[in-house]
């Protein structure tokens, strides 16, 4: 074990995440294999480290996590739907990153125990704020799923005062 993953252990142990996440930083990882989505664009976590840091980042805007088998053709098939949506994505798409739930095993279940999320793959969670506000599995991963879970956010993050008031209420001025 080397001294990345013990910080890693320790953080999530801890349930804190002391790291700074800086504007311009994309994501932990090393570029994505070629069976994953995205390219190098969608970067890997493989460490309890990097989880963190990725969970950390979604308090200061939403992180999809993608967690992807890389011996199973349901997986391989989402993460060609995955691949056809961020190709056109609309800029208020969240970053996404993944992890790859059998070489990354333990990763992946501290994953759906952090965000009390069951464990499924493949599967793709929205975190907002440091919880999941969406997750999706198997078949149901597609364009126009990930499409609603990114409007829903939009639609959430709106002031109450744009929204319209009950029937009957006045807006207030």
């Amino acid at each position: 074990m080397n001294i990345r993953t013990c910080l890693g252990i320790a953080i999530a142990l801890a349930g804190l995440c002391p790291v700074v996440i800086a504007d311009d930083v994309v994501a932990p990882g090393g570029p994505a294999p070629a069976e994953a989505p995205g390219g190098p664009a969608v970067p890997e976590i493989d460490s309890m480290l990097d989880m963190n840091i990725a969970i950390a980042s979604s308090k200061k805007a939403p992180v999809f996590i993608y967690k992807h088998s890389t011996t199973c053709p349901i997986n391989a098939r989402a993460a060609a739907r995955i691949d056809a949506y961020l190709k056109d994505a609309p800029e208020n798409t969240p970053r996404m990153v993944f992890v790859k739930v059998i070489e990354s095993r333990p990763v992946s279940l501290a994953i759906a125990d952090m965000l009390d999320v069951k464990h499924e793959s493949p599967q793709l969670i929205l975190i907002d704020k440091g919880k999941a506000v969406w997750n999706t599995s198997h078949e149901d991963i597609t364009a126009k799923s990930i499409a609603k879970a990114v409007d829903s956010l939009e639609a959430s993050a709106k002031p109450d005062d744009d929204k319209a008031p009950a029937p009957g209420a006045s807006k207030p001025e």
